[in-house]
C-alpha cells in the first residue's frame, strides 16, 4: 500500500476506533 493509503487508514482508526482499519 502507498503511504497515502496508510495515512487514510490510520486517520480512519483515529476517527473511528471502534471500526476495524480499512472501513471508510
Amino acid at each position: 500500500m502507498t503511504k497515502e493509503v496508510e495515512i487514510i487508514h490510520v486517520g480512519s482508526r483515529l476517527l473511528y476506533p471502534a471500526k476495524p482499519p480499512g472501513t471508510r
